[in-house]
């Protein structure tokens, strides 16, 4: 006879039970994670190659300006010696008698000084005798670069010639002229030897300008508001050509090597400028610009563009509906992946994925063939196959074209009104010309599209004569 034992019964159900609550729970959990869609893992390729850019920027100092400039600086009395005490028995008065002219080589800046001179001369027991002259003093100033990027001049006094004998007022009194040469001579050398060089190496001077230049270039520039586009020149290394002289002016041509990069977005981060290097020496350099800008438009940017037009939207098949709630981009082997966040009768994240490409009519970039992942498809063939054929798909499609909406027209002029616009001291003029610009290649990168901008033109800078 069978005897159930109670106590084994009911562990018997338990056991049983337990397990069937497992398998369900199991059953449960499957289906719950089907529910939450794997997102697609980011992929990008090599980071693409920064190509460098040159700078040939001829600068022309005009020696008429120089030589105005220097003109006046020196007016009126320009020195006044005063004492018979200083072993030449004289006090002497210099007047300057008319322009300085200038004369420039490569290495030195030659003038001629007309002085008209009032001199009183102590002759001892027959008393203080006055006269007046006039004489040309021709000096010589020569220039040097040195490393550091100073200007060195030196002055010297190269010769003499008299304009109009002094003459005492008391006849038969010779004037010992050789004591009064060397007394303006060395009133000449003292007084205006030292105040020439200054106005020279103030003309002349490129350390400052050089200086404050190389540090502006890492500053980020601001050459679009509208679009939020900014510009960062990053200069690697700078040097210059020798300076010659021709149709009356001093010529050198300043090279920079850079790697200039617009981005699009938030304004870069301020770069701590790099010291600037020694000066380096080339031979000959054909003026203009050939500058590869690297721009990258920031995944953020992007998103912000597509947003403003897709966050909040409804869509609806029959009874079922979803809102878009969010929006992020990123890139996966040369595609763009849209990750769509919905709310309503589907939560959680869809995927699209698109060819990002440059349309040069309308200097757009497009996502090309924007449609669901297989992923996407897959999952929501299995209950959510309505949003397959949804408007979704191509209303996000239709906002997926976006930045570089100027033409390049536009953006050539800009260009060339902020090089124009440029402030790099020193009383330095920038006048520009772009000649071409053109979009090159398009690639992603971590931090969002990567585009090529080449462009080529031409930069002269000009000494503006009333600099302070």
């Amino acid at each position: 006879m069978l005897t159930l034992n109670p106590n084994n019964l009911y562990m018997s159900f338990n056991s049983r039970g337990f397990t069937a609550i497992l398998v369900i729970l199991c059953c449960f959990t499957a289906c719950q994670s089907q529910k939450k869609l794997a997102a697609p893992m980011e992929a990008y390729p090599a980071a693409p190659e920064e190509k460098r850019s040159l700078f040939h920027i001829p600068v022309q100092l005009n020696i008429a300006d120089l030589e105005n400039t220097l003109n006046q600086e020196l007016q009126g009395v320009l020195f006044n010696d005063q004492s018979f005490e200083d072993g030449d028995n004289l006090k002497l008065q210099a007047t300057k008698l008319d322009r300085i002219l200038f004369k420039a080589d490569n290495k030195s800046i030659s003038y001629s000084l007309p002085l008209a001179l009032k001199i009183q001369y102590n002759a001892g027991i027959l008393g203080i005798m006055d006269a007046k002259g006039d004489i040309a003093v021709d000096l010589r100033s020569e220039y040097l670069i040195q490393p550091d990027w100073k200007v060195v001049t030196k002055t010297e006094i190269v010769s003499h010639r008299w304009l109009r004998k002094p003459v005492l007022q008391v006849g038969g009194i010779n004037l010992p002229v050789g004591y009064l040469v060397d007394a303006v001579l060395k009133n000449t050398k003292k007084s205006l030897g030292r105040e020439i060089d200054d106005i020279l190496h103030d003309y002349l001077g490129l350390s400052r300008v050089v200086s404050d230049t190389w540090d502006v270039l890492f500053q980020p520039i601001l050459v679009s508001p509208e679009y939020s586009a900014w510009m960062v020149f990053n200069p690697t290394s700078i040097g210059m050509t020798p300076v010659g002289v021709q149709n009356n002016t001093i010529n050198t041509t300043i090279a920079i090597e850079a790697k200039p990069m617009v981005s699009v977005g938030p304004r870069p981060e301020v770069n701590e400028s790099e010291k600037l290097p020694p000066l380096t020496l080339f031979g000959p350099l054909e003026p203009g610009i050939d500058l590869s800008i690297n721009t990258t438009v920031a995944w953020e940017e992007a998103e912000r563009i597509a947003k403003a037009q897709v966050v909040g939207e409804t869509y609806s098949s029959g009874k079922r509906k979803v809102t878009v709630e969010d929006l992020k981009l990123f890139g996966q082997n040369g595609k763009v992946i849209v990750n769509t966040r919905l709310s309503g009768s589907y939560n959680g994240s869809i995927y699209l994925s698109g060819t990002p490409e440059l349309d040069q009519n309308t200097n757009k970039i497009k996502v090309n063939n924007l449609d669901f992942t297989l992923e996407t498809k897959s999952f929501l063939a299995k209950g959510g196959a309505w949003l397959l054929k949804s408007t979704i798909k191509n209303r996000i499609q239709d906002n997926m074209n976006f930045l570089l909406g100027y033409n390049l027209e536009e953006m050539k002029n800009m260009l060339q009104s902020e090089l124009n616009n440029f402030k790099i001291g020193g009383g330095l003029k920038v006048d520009s010309k772009v000649n071409n610009l053109k979009i090159g290649q398009l690639q992603l990168t971590p931090g969002g599209f990567f585009i090529g901008l080449d462009i080529n033109g031409n930069l002269k800078v000009t000494v503006d004569p009333k600099r302070k």
